[in-house]
């Protein structure tokens, strides 16, 4: 029995109470937002762990039909198998990542400075390349990326730039 199998039993039982308590009402607007965060993270790690016991269940499937006495059945389970294992392996690492409670600076807004270095031309170009890969970066999270502060090259590079992502 993996390591995280108690943590999800508990992450399944905080999750009950915490829709409890989010349905029971009378809650400030602050209880509202810190319940609604934690509800989404545990909700997250409950739906993961039901996808880890179906996977788990069709692989038990796949592996009780190997011994079929039909060979195009057996052939049949054994083509299955190694992709029901390996999708159940990728979410029992997913689950195991998702069980670590998180930084509390995790959800805290950031100043990003980035600056070339020694290397003259090639080293703005990969400051500006940083750059674009931070705001793409933030933008494909959902995060906000503003550019506050930027010196530029005459080669599509930069020296210096500072990023607030929030």
């Amino acid at each position: 029995m993996p390591a995280f199998e108690e943590e999800l039993k508990k992450a399944v039982s905080e999750l009950a109470e915490t829709e409890a308590r989010l349905a029971s009402g009378g809650l400030r607007p602050d209880e509202i937002e810190g319940l609604s965060r934690k509800h989404s993270r545990l909700k997250n790690i409950a739906d993961t762990g039901r996808e880890l016991d179906a996977a788990r269940a069709e692989l038990a499937q796949a592996q009780a039909m190997l011994t079929d006495p039909d060979p195009a059945m057996a052939e049949l389970a054994r083509a299955e198998a190694g992709p029901l294992k390996a999708k159940a392996d990728a979410l029992e690492k997913k689950l195991e990542l998702l069980i670590i409670p998180p930084d509390p600076q995790d959800s805290k807004n950031i100043f990003m400075e980035i600056r070339a270095g020694v290397g003259g031309d090639e080293s703005a170009l990969f400051a500006a390349d940083l750059l674009r890969i931070y705001t793409k970066f933030a933008a494909s999270m959902g995060w906000k990326a503003e550019l506050r502060d930027m010196s530029a090259t005459g080669l599509k590079g930069i020296k210096n730039a500072v990023l607030f992502i929030e």
